[in-house]
């Protein structure tokens, strides 16, 4: 495998996917994610940290608790994130250490903090329902103000991306592009090694890759910023109406169930059942080509780099886009052989091989190709003899690869969004299987 287990990774690698300080938006906006990671170095986390309006109200104000079980959860939650904070040393120590060595992802142990925070959302729950029984809501109204001003600053924050993208995307992006031109580049590149276009491409795509994390019309985006108005006006009228005040534990309850409701049903991607059931165009006219290995070519890269900013497909057409381009393991529905495979026990060596005749790379193994489609092409071509030696007899791509002496023989279009995905053949390649009557072993 290509685990720290196997060969081991560099502690860049190992620490890839830390907690950033912009993944605390993520109890308000649950899906949220700085695109690039910029300006903190790292992608980010993709841990669940969502709680909904009210149990996170009930989470920060538990901290404040003095019950032991209530700080040992609460000490439980900052140790975790000290652990999985970007740049953490902690984390750095840990993978010195025998048996903590074999982990990466900081990320990974963001787990036990979802834990802590939905046991603390229980001990505020249990706390704030005492108070208000009580009668005693001074402390509750002092944390209610910051929290619901922070909550509502994150509302009015989206809402403001909404207005500035959907008008005056243009505008900011030439903006941009005019002060990092004139003030920024010389200092990230004062050699000019890097070309200025390579960072235009970044600011191009900044803007819509954020935008998708905060679109009003994505359902999970919409169902959670309606709750935090729905969430705040619940514990308004339970801190100010006496006669909700016995029943102040179950209305909390309710909410919280509202607000689950309200954002998680839309957490699981739906698509038509004729996408993931039919068969891809690309896997029709396989079926009638005389048999032979498959290789998607640089397929995931592609993806992120050219499909999802020149053709804006759904979620339906990016399934379909997959399908169509064979990824791995997605032959398997088909019967059909592919020259990839993800699986954790594959050897590093394998993965290395298949990388560098266009496999995506995994963690621990370099990058065999640039995002240049024109230079993958041509290594690709001259690197003709491991697709040879590997049996790959029919390619899939979306750039053209004429020029390395692959000729197209179909061309396909996936979708409504009529992404291309051309067949290529490699008239070279071995057979999978030899048939001889003698063998004659070699000493």
């Amino acid at each position: 495998g290509c685990s720290t287990r196997s060969a081991g990774v560099a502690y860049r690698a190992a620490a890839e996917h830390a907690l950033l300080p912009s993944d605390a938006l993520r109890f308000v906006l649950p899906d949220f994610n700085l695109p690039l990671g910029i300006a903190f170095g790292s992608r980010g986390s993709f841990a669940p940290l969502y709680l909904g309006i009210v149990p996170l109200f009930a989470a920060l104000y538990a901290m404040n608790d003095r019950r032991s079980l209530a700080r040992f959860f609460t000490w439980l939650f900052w140790a975790i994130a000290a652990v999985a904070i970007v740049g953490s040393p902690v984390f750095w120590v840990m993978g010195r250490l025998p048996v903590f060595s074999y982990f990466r992802l900081p990320d990974h142990w963001l787990f036990v903090a979802s834990f802590a925070s939905a046991v603390l959302a229980g001990f505020g729950a249990d706390r704030i329902g005492r108070r208000i029984q009580a009668g005693d809501v001074v402390s509750l109204w002092r944390w209610f103000y910051w929290f619901g001003a922070a909550v509502a600053a994150v509302l009015a924050g989206v809402i403001t991306m909404n207005v500035i993208i959907h008008f005056f995307a243009e505008h900011v992006v030439t903006a941009a592009k005019a002060v990092f031109a004139s003030t920024l580049y010389a200092w990230y590149q004062p050699s000019g090694a890097v070309p200025l276009e390579h960072y235009f491409g970044i600011i191009e795509r900044y803007l819509p890759d954020l935008y998708q994390y905060v679109w009003l019309g994505e359902p999970m985006v919409l169902g959670a910023m309606l709750a935090v108005p729905i969430g705040l006006a619940v514990l308004f009228l339970v801190f100010t109406r006496p006669v909700l005040r016995p029943y102040a534990p179950a209305v909390l309850a309710a909410a919280a169930l509202l607000n689950f409701l309200m954002v998680k049903s839309f957490d699981y991607t739906s698509v038509p059942a004729s996408v993931a059931a039919g068969e891809p165009p690309t896997v029709r006219v396989l079926r009638g080509l005389p048999p032979g290995r498959v290789l998607p070519v640089l397929s995931e890269g592609y993806e992120e780099r050219v499909v999802r900013r020149h053709y804006r497909p759904d979620r339906a057409d990016i399934l379909g886009y997959r399908l169509a381009m064979m990824l791995p393991n997605t032959n398997l529905l088909y019967g059909l052989p592919s020259a990839v495979l993800k699986d954790g026990l594959e050897p590093l060596a394998m993965t290395r091989l298949t990388t560098l005749i266009g496999g995506e790379p995994v963690v621990g193994v370099a990058r065999a190709f640039t995002d240049d489609e024109e230079e993958a092409g041509r290594l690709l071509a001259e690197r003709r003899g491991l697709l040879d030696f590997l049996g790959v007899r029919y390619l899939l791509s979306g750039f053209p690869l004429e020029g390395g002496g692959f000729p197209k023989i179909a061309a396909v279009a996936v979708g409504r969004s009529a992404i291309p995905v051309g067949i290529y053949e490699n008239p070279t390649a071995r057979p999978l299987a030899y048939l001889t009557r003698r063998i004659s072993m070699v000493p």
